[in-house]
């Protein structure tokens, strides 16, 4: 049977337990395909003596080390580590000259990217975000002709973003057709970063004079007033909800987008997913709503990685403190279908008339439950009052 051969009938079968080193006895085994199981222990390294071709290892709860060895695998097309609690740094992968694709995504595992990554010239996908550890530069990637889509956001990359960049209309050489790079909430020098446009995501993506200034590519106009409130109905229509008027948010945003079509509000949405064509960044519910204001909840924004939305041109003042919702599960918080999830900050203090709220996926739980795609942050509404900060 193929798929047995093949080690592909094994996800989401709610496994428990470890790797055996044995498999790599089987000398035609060329696809592991666990994902979406409970298995832990680290990776063998007697894996790196077999022939494979496609790995994938993604959200389990495997820890350790990523052994070095895993950098002889010199046949592998396909490599996927993300939401795991792997430690220690991203090994040298300088042998894997057959690699298309590379998903590193809340593995737990620590930066630099490797400089080995350079010589991997067929790749064609390539996402790693929030690395651990210090800064790094950036990746030489020039020869990366076939590379459609980038992200690495989130791994406090420093230095200069590279003059490829500053290519139009390409993004990357000889590259044709549809390719995102989102290179958002790292730490580039401020006079290296490119021009605003579309399908480049670079929102916070240097530390400048004034790390609290949101124009990270000049896509802002400069502020006509003060706002003391700011109300989004994110992914719906304008809504009037007591005495309030919740601004319509129908951008169709993206993989790495930076919506910037208000003057006082806009957001950062970060991520899609590898195998699914029409991820929708958008979620309409089908369902009769009977719960209050039911209005803000017909449509929620969502993204697989990173969220952020900010308001602009505040009146300083108290829009009540820091953001700090660490491991929040929707589906506990509401304790039921079709109930609404409302959470109050207090205490952000304003000072620079920008505020900031992101929703990020750390690597926490499931990816592919109930269907693929189904993870990462969603949003319904918010709602920024001087005095109070509503999501």
């Amino acid at each position: 049977m193929k798929c047995l051969n093949q080690f592909r009938c094994f996800k989401g079968l709610d496994l428990d337990g470890v790797l055996p080193p044995s498999l790599a006895k089987l000398p035609y085994i060329k696809n592991i395909d666990l994902n979406r199981n409970y298995l832990n222990g680290t990776i063998p390294r007697e894996w790196a003596s077999t022939k494979l071709e496609y790995l994938s290892l993604e959200s389990n709860m495997f820890s350790g080390t990523v052994p070095a060895e895993l950098g002889n695998l010199e046949n592998l097309v396909n490599l996927r580590l993300s939401s795991n609690n792997f430690t220690g740094r991203i090994p040298s992968l300088e042998r894997l000259k057959q690699l298309m694709i590379l998903e590193i995504h809340g593995s737990g595992l620590e930066g630099p990217i490797p400089a080995s990554i350079s010589l991997l010239s067929n790749l064609n996908e390539l996402r790693i975000s929030d690395l651990r550890g210090g800064s790094s530069p950036f990746p030489n990637l020039s020869n990366m002709t076939n590379m459609k889509n980038l992200y690495v956001t989130a791994n406090s990359l420093n230095g200069s973003v590279p003059r490829w960049l500053e290519n139009e209309p390409g993004l990357l050489p000889t590259v044709k057709g549809n390719r995102f790079v989102d290179l958002s909430y790292n730490h580039f020098t401020e006079q290296t970063i490119p021009g605003c446009r579309e399908s480049l995501n670079l929102f916070r993506s240097y530390t400048g004079r004034n790390d609290s200034d949101l124009d990270r590519a000049n896509c802002l106009g400069p502020c006509s007033k003060d706002q003391n409130s700011i109300h989004i109905n994110c992914g719906g229509v304008k809504a009037n909800i007591g005495g309030n008027v919740y601004e319509a948010d129908l951008d169709l945003a993206g993989p790495a987008k930076f919506s910037h079509s208000s003057e006082h509000w806009g957001f950062s949405s970060t991520g899609n997913v590898l195998n699914l064509r029409n991820y929708a960044y958008a979620v309409i519910n089908v369902s009769r709503l009977t719960m209050k204001d039911s209005e803000l909840y017909t449509v929620a924004r969502l993204s697989p990685l990173s969220i952020t939305y900010y308001g602009r041109c505040l009146a300083n003042g108290r829009y009540k403190g820091e953001i700090q919702l660490k491991n929040f599960d929707i589906k506990n918080e509401a304790r039921g279908v079709d109930k609404e999830v409302i959470k109050e900050i207090k205490h952000i203090h304003v000072t620079n008339k920008t505020l900031e709220i992101r929703f990020q996926y750390a690597g926490k739980g499931t990816t592919e439950v109930p269907r693929e795609g189904v993870f990462g942050p969603l949003i319904s509404a918010i709602s920024m009052e001087n005095g109070k900060l509503v999501v």
